[in-house]
């Protein structure tokens, strides 16, 4: 996706370094698979 929303990736990827966090905790917290948010930090999809 060439036009892909950097400032949410952007800012998602603060957040889990500013927290400490890893994909697998926000999985954890969100009961959002793990995979989806890789995807997501990838910019492979945009999460709906």
């Amino acid at each position: 996706m060439s036009d892909f929303p950097m400032n949410f990736v952007d800012w998602l990827q603060s957040e889990l370094n500013r927290h400490n966090w890893r994909q697998a905790d926000l999985s954890r917290m969100t009961r959002i698979s793990s995979g989806y948010i890789s995807q997501i930090l990838a910019r492979e999809v945009w999460p709906c």
